[in-house]
């Protein structure tokens, strides 16, 4: 799908705690997915994952897409990997963002995406360690080139947010902090779901009004807010009152608006 005459309307979805639970999509879901795509809707993706770490996946549990809108909205792809849109951090500042003690002093592990590529240094947190190339050392680290986020995990979310709000403090507007439940995501200034959805919603020239999104944690609050978007049921209270509605699945709120 590639002109707005062949999209009536186009649905976001999360993919980690959204679209997939317990590491797999129920088979109403998956056929809600075909029958919207049937009737000349498009399906994406808006996730913190980077393309390497989020295709494999979709593979294995075939799933239908038409987009996906990776890193927090840093980067949209076709469902066949061709990049349509990027926005990288700069490199002074992912350099920056390296020698700081923000990096320096973290002991846990570390992610980062490119455009096509997902690394991790010292472990891949909880996903799984086969979707990334393993760096052996923080030289390693910053030799990367085109990076679009970086990765870090916390205790608690709180303390997700309390660490960027430090970082934030350090080096004002350099950064965004997308939170999702214990997991900071370092990304450019100004980046996040529904930035990297709008682009290319421009860029196909869809109605704003026939986009939905639906999501399940704060990293998700960005496209539930400007889509006037849904969520799980499973997404906490500040989430469930930002949405105009809570569905059980990602194939209910499909079948909803495909009526």
């Amino acid at each position: 799908m590639e002109t707005s005459t062949k999209i009536q309307q186009i649905a976001f979805s999360d993919y980690d705690g959204t679209l997939v639970r317990d590491g797999q999509v129920d088979a109403d879901t998956l056929a809600a997915i075909d029958s919207w795509r049937a009737k000349g809707n498009a399906f994406g993706i808006a996730t913190g994952r980077g393309f390497a770490a989020i295709q494999p996946e979709l593979e294995r549990l075939h799933i239908p897409v038409d987009y996906l809108v990776c890193a927090n909205g840093s980067a949209v792809y076709r469902a066949d990997g061709a990049l349509l849109q990027c926005t990288e951090i700069p490199e002074e500042d992912f350099q920056t963002l390296c020698d700081s003690k923000f990096l320096r002093d973290y002991q846990d592990g570390i992610l980062f995406f490119t455009r096509h590529h997902a690394y991790c240094y010292r472990n891949a947190q909880q996903l799984p360690p086969n979707l990334f190339e393993k760096l052996n050392s923080f030289d390693e680290v910053k030799e990367l080139h085109h990076v679009m986020q970086v990765g870090t995990r916390y205790a608690s979310q709180q303390e997700a947010h309390d660490a960027f709000t430090a970082l934030d403090a350090a080096y004002p507007q350099v950064f965004t902090g997308n939170v999702n439940r214990c997991y900071l995501d370092m990304n450019a200034w100004g980046m996040s779901k529904d930035i990297g959805i709008m682009q290319l919603v421009e860029f196909l020239h869809i109605d704003v009004k026939k986009v939905h999104a639906i999501g399940d944690d704060c990293n998700d609050l960005p496209m539930i807010q400007r889509f006037h978007g849904c969520c799980v049921d499973s997404a906490a209270e500040d989430i469930q009152k930002a949405s105009i509605n809570v569905f059980p699945t990602v194939g209910k709120m499909l079948r909803h608006y495909q009526e």
